[in-house]
């Protein structure tokens, strides 16, 4: 699949020189550049552009950090005009989700493998190339609908009511960064805690810990160690994690595309070895995980976390 080169650089990092300042001045900066991103990446020129596998990734990935601030600045904004931008975002996150998802088995499974068999590599190529065209409507019917400006004018209603809207003194930003790191880590660290072993529970630390990650980007400007130092260990959890998730992800999609054959016609032969080869490795890569992710390792990274915040 040809990749189309990405001109525009969505800010990953909330700017704030005076963390001592009262946070709604940084909130609108922050919410602004955030679904100003969204709004970009809708904005696709051509229908190549729409469904470039780089493309696609960027506005996940926007839609989910736009996600991400909406949750954290929920004190700040009008709960109906936020609800309707949460939807909206989900919405475009779910479609190209899924194209993405497919994108990521095209870029593993586009070069031949002296591994594989040619019929069964032809086979899974077909499936993969078939299922990623099944997913462009869901993606063409987002463009269309929040296109040509639209979502950019939802975003700037709601950033135009960025107000402190609960009792008490609105908070300075280091703060409101304090009180949302600790819950954004204490979800994480309690998923740590817990040890998992199984997809499922290793699952829920990489969903936590992608929470985590989203929730430095906004507020490591109060503690540059948050950047520097804490950043980069959830970003190797991310990884980590994620390698055993695709693994898995595949070994169950090439299962079921198996059993999907039309009546009559020969499984593929070479399937089952395939979905074996995969669930090994989704193990061993749960299994690289844990061996890196050491009781010794978790306690001292939270330790080293809550030296970083704001006093």
């Amino acid at each position: 699949m040809r990749m189309v080169r990405i001109m525009y650089e969505p800010k990953k990092w909330v700017d704030c020189d005076d963390p001592a300042q009262k946070a709604a001045g940084v909130v609108h900066q922050a919410l602004s550049e955030r679904l100003s991103a969204v709004a970009h990446f809708l904005e696709a020129a051509t229908p190549d552009a729409r469904h470039d596998p780089e493309h696609v990734h960027q506005l996940r990935v926007a839609t989910r950090r736009a996600g991400a601030a909406l949750a954290a600045f929920g004190e700040f904004l009008p709960r109906r005009k936020a609800k309707r931008i949460r939807r909206t975002l989900k919405q475009i996150r779910q479609a190209v989700g899924v194209a993405r998802d497919h994108d990521v088995m095209a870029g593993r499974y586009s070069a031949r493998r002296d591994d594989l068999a040619e019929p069964i590599q032809d086979w899974l190529w077909a499936r993969i190339v078939d299922a990623r065209r099944a997913a462009n409507p869901a993606v063409d019917e987002i463009y269309r609908h929040y296109a040509k400006g639209e979502f950019a004018e939802l975003a700037k209603h709601l950033v135009a009511k960025i107000r402190w809207r609960c009792d008490g003194d609105e908070p300075a930003f280091a703060a409101l960064a304090t009180e949302q790191l600790t819950s954004a880590a204490g979800e994480f660290f309690a998923a740590a805690h817990r040890r998992p072993t199984r997809a499922a529970g290793l699952h829920k630390l990489r969903i936590a810990g992608k929470r985590f990650r989203y929730a430095i980007e906004l507020f490591a400007a109060v503690s540059p160690p948050l950047r520097d130092e804490i950043y980069p260990v959830i970003e190797q959890v991310q990884e980590l994690l994620g390698k055993a998730n695709d693994h898995a992800v595949a070994a169950e999609r090439i299962a079921a595309w198996a059993r999907q054959q039309a009546e009559g016609a020969a499984r593929p032969e070479g399937v089952d070895k395939l979905v074996r080869r995969e669930k090994k490795r989704a193990a061993a890569s749960r299994r690289a995980f844990l061996d890196w992710w050491t009781v010794e390792r978790m306690s001292a990274f939270e330790r080293q976390f809550a030296q970083c915040l704001p006093q």
